[in-house]
């Protein structure tokens, strides 16, 4: 069954290689090909062999009309879902972790709430517009020059937004939450088709499409830190990730920004996901 979507994130090189692996290739584009119909009519005289002919004739041309369509890769991703269904390979929609394996398809409908350190990202951008939104105004009410004091708080935050985007690389951890679950998501940032920050400023409703990765049991987690080890070039004691951490903990309160340890790790039992597409 189709459906609108807008993507926030596409995955083009993990969705060719699932519909290579199930054996449909990658057309660049369609030729769609119909047919123009227009009759023509008359009357027929004259003779043949001594006979009198007479009578009405009609004849139809038909002007093929080719339209050629460049296949995207949102056009490809609603070939995989209806390919998924005629091979009758299930689509575990919000399931229990324990319940899949590695390699399962999934599609999650909940949630989608920052971690670690693109929390951080996402806070502070969100800071700097107020800040920015206010001075502005500020300065059409009251035509005064913005306080040099307003200036260098806005540059220390684009400085400490700087670092953080830094640290947090190419990859971005999602929590997807649906109404009994919860999983985890590490994006692209390369594969957004929107502004990462803003798409989940406000930890919105999203559909994601995705193949289960892992299984995390009860008794374990996922920490986005650990995992994509971008601290280890620069903290490679876990005492010194610790105290990264504890300082980060420490800049949340003092910015009023609103952490739990969900926030850091997410706690077994739980999946993390592969994304092939986040849309709404």
């Amino acid at each position: 069954m189709s459906e609108l979507r807008e993507f926030a994130y596409l995955d083009d090189e993990s969705l060719n290689s699932n519909l290579s692996s199930l054996g449909h290739g990658l057309p660049s584009e369609i030729v769609h090909s119909a047919e123009g119909e227009t009759e023509k009519g008359g009357n027929a005289g004259g003779g043949f062999m001594g006979f009198s002919l007479g009578g009405k004739y009609s004849n139809i041309d038909r002007d093929a009309v080719e339209t050629t369509m460049t296949i995207t890769a949102p056009y490809r991703f609603q070939d995989f879902l209806q390919i998924l269904r005629e091979e009758n390979i299930e689509i575990h929609k919000n399931p229990d972790p324990q319940s899949v394996n590695r390699g399962d398809v999934v599609r999650i409908e909940g949630s989608a709430r920052p971690m670690s350190l693109f929390k951080f990202e996402v806070a502070i951008k969100t800071i700097r517009s107020v800040i920015n939104v206010e001075m502005q105004e500020s300065m059409e009410d009251l035509d005064e020059e913005v306080d040099d004091a307003d200036i260098e708080d806005l540059e220390q935050l684009a400085v400490i937004e700087e670092l953080v985007e830094h640290f947090t690389g190419d990859t971005i951890p999602l929590r997807f939450e649906s109404d009994d679950w919860q999983y985890g998501v590490s994006l692209n940032r390369g594969k957004m088709r929107v502004d990462p920050p803003s798409a989940f400023l406000e930890e919105p409703e999203f559909k994601l499409i995705g193949r289960v990765e892992r299984c995390i049991p009860s008794g374990r987690f996922w920490d986005p830190i650990q995992a994509t080890s971008i601290l280890d070039r620069y903290l490679p004691q876990n005492e010194a990730t610790e105290e990264f951490k504890a300082e980060l903990e420490g800049l949340a309160d003092e910015m009023n920004i609103p952490t739990s340890s969900d926030d850091w790790k997410l706690e077994g039992q739980t999946a993390k996901v592969h994304p092939i597409a986040v849309f709404w």
